[in-house]
């Protein structure tokens, strides 16, 4: 990836792997168009923004490669109806090899709608010679005051007690080492292309993850074992972000851990610990 390459269209600007997307491709002379829902909070020498709702028609934009890092609905709507793209980088989600396992009816639903989705995708590449790498990472989150965690943190410190079970073991993925592949991903090119499964680097209950939250503000919390009923209210009443509460609370109970050897072996994809 070079200042020669095309216009890069980065949708789903507004989400923290795209903040993280910016930073990495800032002062490599790389000619950004980032489309979001709402105003940003940052801005980038070498990026413009454009205020968009996606749902209602996609960007008229002629950028030579998609980087889709929101609703997966508006990367297929790019695909099928702007021209010129030959490149396509997006992102869904690992939960999608695990719907049978979701005790909602709806939550299962949805994510059969979304696997139907990355077919379509797949298929409207495939027909227009398009180069596509769909990348579906375990539960993304960003660290920090502001992060995917902070209102479980904020929750938490008022409590003592931590209403969980043992939960499942989940492999999150920081958002910064999402961009980094993305960043390679590019690079590569062909060697890219594909649909690649991706882990954190650690393994961790969901009632570790969330100690390790609580630990990670200097609150002191302790675990008490209760049934999967009341672990799942106490999941509910966190203000988790939607997609962080279906990996925890949709699948309580289960292991949701992608295989991503493919990915590290193949895209030299590394991730590290949690780090919330």
């Amino acid at each position: 990836m070079s200042a020669a390459d095309p216009l890069i269209l980065v949708t789903g600007a507004s989400d923290p792997v795209a903040s993280a997307l910016l930073e990495r491709t800032a002062g490599q002379g790389i000619r950004i168009l980032a489309v979001s829902g709402r105003a940003p909070q940052k801005f980038w020498p070498n990026v413009t923004w454009f205020e968009q709702d996606l749902e209602r028609e996609p960007a008229d934009v002629r950028a030579g490669t998609l980087v889709s890092l929101g609703s997966l609905r508006h990367a297929l709507a790019q695909v099928e109806q702007v021209p010129g793209i030959g490149r396509v980088v997006a992102m869904s989600t690992a939960r999608t090899g695990f719907f049978d396992l979701l005790s909602s009816h709806v939550e299962r639903a949805e994510l059969r709608r979304l696997a139907n989705i990355e077919q379509r995708l797949e298929a409207a590449c495939k027909e227009r010679g398009i180069l596509l790498t769909l990348l579906k990472p375990c539960l993304v989150y960003h660290p920090g005051e502001a992060g995917t965690f902070s209102p479980a943190a904020s929750v938490l410190e008022q409590r003592r007690f931590l209403l969980l079970g043992h939960g499942g073991l989940r492999a999150p993925v920081h958002c910064d080492d999402l961009a980094r592949l993305i960043v390679r991903c590019l690079e590569a090119g062909q060697a890219s292309v594909g649909t690649w499964s991706l882990a954190g680097g650690e393994n961790l209950s969901v009632a570790n993850m969330l100690l390790r939250v609580a630990t990670s503000r200097s609150v002191s919390t302790r675990r008490l074992p209760v049934p999967a009923m009341v672990a799942r209210r106490t999941l509910l009443g966190l203000g988790l972000p939607a997609a962080v509460a279906t990996d925890l609370v949709g699948l309580y109970g289960h292991d949701l851990l992608p295989d991503d050897s493919r990915a590290r072996e193949r895209l030299g994809w590394q991730s590290r610990g949690f780090r919330p």
